[in-house]
Parts: C-alpha cells; sequence; structure tokens
C-alpha cells in the first residue's frame, strides 16, 4: 500500500480503538461446528442492493467527515458460493459459519447455463411455463433456490445470481450463436422469473455471464459488442415480464484491462444496461484493478468496482489438487486484498467458500477457504477463513476508506474505514514478514482526539487462526502498534 501523508487536523471527537481480530498466520486453529438449526425461510429486507447506501455525514450523523479526503464507499466483504454442494441442506453448516461473520456478499453460482438441455419448441417469445417449470424445479436448479433461500434468511446478507461455465451445446456450447442469441434470452429470463415468482426469492442482483473473455470453459466466449446486445435484450425481456428492478454485476472479465480496453467502451454507449448497472465486476488474482475506478468515471459511469473473484494461489485447485493450505496462501489472498481496498475497490468476494464439484470443470474444486470431507459430510477452516473473518470485521457494507498513512517495518500496509451513520472507525493492518512497530496516521478532523489507550482486545470468535490480538495505543491521532509477523489485524471502535 501507498503510503500518504496525514494533513494536520483539529480534533472534534474522540475515538476509542479496540482489537476486534487478528489473524497470526504462524498457527492454524480449528472452529467449532456452528449452529445447524434452519432459520426461518424469510428472506431479507434490502437484498437487491449491493451494500447499503453510502453512509452520510450530516450534521446528524456521529462521525464528521468534512474536510476528510474520502475514497470509496464499501459494498461487502463476500465469497463464491457454488449451489452444487447443497446435496439436501448439508451445506448449511458452512452456510452458517460465514453468516456468523456478519453481513456478506454472497456471489451465488449455478454452474453451467446449459438448464435448457434440449431446445424447447416455439419462437424465442413463446413460453412454456409447463416445461421450464419441470426444469426450474429439479436437479440442481433446486440446488440454486435452496441456497438462496437459506443464505437470505440470515440478517444482511446480499445475493448476487451468477451464470458460470457454458450454455448448451445447442445454443453454441463455448459461445452463443448469433441466431440464438434470443432463446439465450429467453432461458436467463425464465431463470430469474421463476426464482422470483414461484419460490418468492427477493435476489435484485444479477451477474449473467463468467470471464466472457477467456477460453470458453469458464463462460461463453462473448465479444463485447454481443455481451451489450445480450444484456440489453435480456433486460428488456425481464421488464416485459414485469421485473424491472434487476441490477447487473457485470462483465465479470477475467482480465482487468481487457474489461476496461473492451468491454467498457461498448457498455458505456449503451444506456439502457449502464443504467442497471449495479457494480462493475472484475476478476483479478494478482492484486491489480488495472486502473478500474479512474477509467470508470472517466467513461462517465459512476459505479463502484466489485472484484467478484480474487485469491491467493492454488496450483491445480480447478482440477483436483489438493489446497496448499498453509501461511503463504492465506497471506497471500491477505496482501491481495489490502491491494485492492487500496486501488478503490468497493466489495471483494473471495473464491471460493468451499470445496465443491464444478461442472464446467468436470472435477472437485479445492479453492474454498472451508475444506470438504466427503466421508463425514462436514466443512472445517483453512487458513483463508480467518483471513475473510478479519476482512468481514473491518471492511464493513456503508464503510468509507479515507486517506491514512503507515510508516515503521512493522507492517506492510494500513487501510482506515469510517462509517458517518454509526461512529466506527476500523484500521486494517497488514503486518510485515518480520513484523515489529508501525504507525498508523489517521488525517480527519477528529484525530487530534484519539488520545486514549486501547482497552483490553475484544473477545472475538477463533475462526481458523483469527485471535484476539495485543492492545495498541492512539496519540494524537497516530496509532501505535507492535504487529505481529506475518499478521493481519483489524482495530476498531465508535466515536464517543
Amino acid at each position: 500500500m501507498t503510503a500518504r501523508r496525514a494533513t494536520p487536523a483539529r480534533a472534534a471527537s474522540a475515538v476509542i480503538l479496540t482489537v476486534g481480530l487478528l489473524l497470526s498466520l504462524g498457527s492454524c486453529q480449528e472452529i467449532p461446528q456452528s449452529p445447524t438449526g434452519s432459520p426461518s425461510p424469510t428472506v431479507s429486507e434490502g437484498a437487491g442492493a449491493l451494500g447499503p447506501s453510502p453512509s452520510k455525514s450530516g450534521s446528524g450523523s456521529r462521525l464528521q467527515l468534512g474536510g476528510v479526503t474520502q475514497y470509496q464507499t464499501i459494498s461487502g466483504i463476500g465469497v463464491n458460493a457454488n449451489v452444487h454442494s447443497w446435496k439436501d441442506g448439508q451445506l448449511k453448516p458452512a452456510i452458517d459459519r460465514y453468516t456468523g461473520l456478519g453481513p456478506l456478499v454472497w456471489r451465488v453460482i449455478i454452474d453451467r447455463g446449459d438448464w435448457e438441455r434440449t431446445q424447447l419448441p416455439g419462437s424465442p417469445t413463446d413460453v412454456d411455463w409447463n416445461a421450464y417449470g419441470k426444469i426450474y424445479s429439479t436437479g440442481k436448479m433446486a440446488d440454486l433456490w435452496n441456497t438462496i433461500r437459506y443464505i437470505s434468511a440470515s440478517p444482511g446478507q446480499t445475493v448476487i445470481l451468477n451464470v458460470m461455465g457454458g450454455v448448451p451445446p445447442w445454443m453454441g456450447g463455448s459461445r452463443i450463436l448469433p441466431d440464438k442469441e434470443d432463446y439465450w434470452v429467453r432461458t436467463m429470463a425464465t431463470m430469474i422469473a421463476y426464482g422470483r415468482n414461484v419460490e418468492k426469492l427477493d435476489f435484485k442482483l444479477v451477474a449473467p455471464m463468467n470471464e466472457v473473455d477467456w477460453n470458453g470453459i469458464e463462460g461463453p466466449q462473448v465479444p463485447p459488442d454481443q455481451y451489450v446486445r445480450l444484456t440489453h435484450k435480456l433486460l428488456e425481456r425481464l421488464d416485459s415480464l414485469g421485473i424491472s428492478d434487476i441490477r447487473l454485476v457485470a462483465p465479470d472479465t477475467a482480465d482487468p484491462s481487457k474489461g476496461l480496453d473492451q468491454y467498457l467502451p461498448a457498455l458505456a454507449n449503451d444506456p439502457v444496461v449502464t443504467g442497471r448497472l449495479a457494480a462493475w465486476g472484475v476478476h483479478t488474482y494478482s492484486g491489480d484493478l488495472a486502473g478500474a475506478p479512474k477509467r470508470l468515471a472517466a467513461a462517465g459511469i459512476n459505479k463502484p468496482v466489485v472484484v467478484t473473484e480474487f485469491s491467493g494461489p492454488c496450483p491445480g485447485c480447478d482440477n483436483g489438487a489438493p489446497n496448499p493450505n498453509d501461511a503463504s496462501t492465506a497471506r497471500a489472498s491477505a496482501v491481495q486484498a489490502q491491494k485492492l481496498l487500496d486501488q478503490g475497490a468497493s466489495g471483494l468476494e473471495f473464491y471460493d467458500a468451499w470445496d465443491g464439484y464444478y461442472e464446467h470443470h468436470g472435477s472437485m474444486g479445492y479453492w474454498g477457504a472451508l475444506s470438504y470431507d466427503p466421508s463425514a459430510g462436514t466443512y472445517s477452516p483453512r487458513w483463508t477463513f480467518g483471513v475473510l473473518a478479519v476482512l468481514a470485521q473491518c471492511v464493513t457494507p456503508g464503510s468509507i476508506r479515507i486517506q491514512a498513512a503507515v510508516s515503521g517495518a512493522g507492517a506492510d500496509g494500513a487501510s482506515v474505514f469510517a462509517d458517518p451513520a454509526s461512529g466506527k472507525v476500523s484500521v486494517l493492518v497488514l503486518g510485515s514478514q518480520a513484523g515489529g512497530p508501525a504507525t498508523v496516521t489517521v488525517s480527519a478532523p477528529w484525530s487530534g482526539g484519539l488520545n486514549s489507550t486501547v482497552e483490553s482486545p475484544v473477545g472475538a470468535p477463533d475462526a481458523g487462526g483469527a485471535t484476539p490480538g495485543p492492545s495498541a495505543a492512539f496519540e494524537q491521532g497516530s496509532l501505535h502498534v507492535n504487529a505481529p509477523p506475518t499478521s493481519l489485524a483489524c482495530y476498531t471502535g465508535k466515536a464517543s
């Protein structure tokens, strides 16, 4: 993270910070199984928003941000969730582990987009709801609805419905044939309509394709002009079905630069699609956004950037190779998260929530922050689960990243997040390989009032190595920490 020099600021109110969670990548500890009782099958309110509305720092706010250099508003931390692991509810304890971390964004994956295996009769405008009902009420489609329903029953959870992998052979397989475009629209629109109208699920965010710039395996190869044409038609078809509140997370390219160089110009020319764009979705496994926030602003698209897939390295994990499950892998994910937040990402969805079978790879995937034991049908945390536990506490929906500077050999990076509405302030500190003293300086009107010694650490759940951390002290707007080696720590508090 590039250090930013803090400017002097007048004290207005005090903030006392305590350590919320600390992930010390030197030991990995198991966490107890979460409760498995089924929650009430109701859908949480606000399911259509990608995180809450941006907090405002007006006269009624607990934390004034006037004069503070502000960056992105956070939509939330989250995970990718493969519904093929549902297995008649066997997945519930794994979901419980995540919802226990607080509000999350879930990219719920249906793999592949081939549920209409044989083209149904009629023109693209003809819909045989009896035939589609049989498709959507069984098999992996039933797993999709059950997974969304169970996730949505917990407060504060946001769902993005994503279609991964190719389309049926008759539609093109690894691409979408031009004369089948309207049939793709029909199969997508009917799937969304069934989930909303028959299953009564209140999801409003859809990522209709995956890595359209890549190899035709992760998703169909769809060039920019066709991508815009397809999404435009899909939105119009949903409007005709009375579903006009769907918002897109797009284009979910594998290469951030291709998304900006090729897909952004095409999308910017279609006001219908950009008007219904909830967020710019992108994948990166290198920690590089390719300047996406600035590029979007220059194109006149005022939308948040959400990294819908990120992770440290996991060689061969798409094709059955075991997850390394070690400190270096977890640290790589933590470093990427810090970099992406510093580059302006509003949301981060870790890939993957749990191990599971992927149709488009034809094998088990082992990227999961939760490992799966097929003999027992149970899930256990890997090192990366601890990283997500810390991020979920520190990088909360509605908070705003503000200017800060980090110095000292003990930290490789730090970010500060402030929520004007609640008064919460969080400091995310990435300890260096050696650890040691570090200072994070906050540039804010109230920074001079940050002079209280941090009290006893908050007792937080032990989550895959995340434990309550050491105390630290604020002195005249600077947080002084003694960071453990290769640690990720979150210091949180509220304005007094």
